[in-house]
């Protein structure tokens, strides 16, 4: 992949997404929301047009490695090589690993490749802090394709695996409320629904006790997270009621 056609794809999506904006206005600021009204027309512009501060604060993979290289930053201002490099190396991770077990928390994704960019992620509040997460590529075509990839190396399912211009809120919200761990036809299978479900009935904490269990960030869509929050109080809602 040249530097040059990936200058080129950058251009024509960010192009494509201008006249879509022009065209129905798709492309604009969210207003927070904290109610079950949720602008899901809401498009970024582009996937590869990070200010350099969003950059480096969502390159590490490790969760509470962005934790703290954010706390490090907001008081030093400096970001020092340790936090803020994507992958941990082996003899790391099995130091950070013998503090405790949760510290791993997404350092066993796959690493990025050239050009990929995660563009939302799923953290779990479980012993090992799990983490899936959501992935674009450019395509020579013009189009953006897209990997779901947790920490086990399970082959997830999910929809749209491509489209023409970034997500729209209402098409990645969806996206990652619906995708499951592929062939798995237990009431598990779904990524989000499936852990809550097993945390709430056989982990003993019942469904109060899920909440705050599942958290769904993006540096794209940052009502991402207030929109989950909301769909598992409406999910603890619907089990309490059953």
């Amino acid at each position: 992949m040249s530097a040059e056609w990936f200058l080129s794809f950058v251009n024509s999506v960010a192009l494509r997404v201008l006249r879509a904006r022009r065209q129905s206005a798709l492309c604009y600021e969210m207003t927070k929301k904290r109610s079950s009204t949720w602008n899901r027309k809401f498009m970024p512009c582009s996937y590869w047009m990070l200010s350099a501060d969003s950059y480096v604060a969502h390159r590490p993979k490790g969760t509470v490695r962005r934790a703290r290289l954010q706390e490090v930053r907001e008081a030093t201002g400096f970001a020092p090589h340790k936090l803020g490099k994507e992958a941990l190396s082996d003899s790391d991770r099995a130091a950070w690993s013998s503090v405790h077990p949760s510290m791993m928390g997404g350092e066993y994704l796959p690493d990025l490749e050239p050009a990929v960019v995660e563009i939302a992620r799923i953290e779990m509040a479980s012993t090992t802090g799990d983490v899936i997460s959501l992935r674009a590529a450019p395509e020579p075509s013009g189009a953006i394709s897209y990997q779901l990839v947790d920490e086990y190396e399970q082959e997830l399912s999910f929809s749209p695996t491509t489209t023409p211009l970034p997500l729209t809120f209402g098409e990645i919200a969806d996206l990652l409320d619906k995708a499951t761990i592929a062939d798995d036809e237990s009431i598990y299978a779904e990524v989000i629904w499936g852990p809550l479900t097993a945390n709430a009935y056989e982990g003993g904490d019942g469904p109060r006790g899920v909440e705050g269990f599942i958290r769904v960030v993006s540096p794209f869509y940052p009502d991402l997270e207030p929109y989950f929050e909301w769909r598992v109080r409406q999910w603890i809602a619907e089990q309490l009621e059953d």
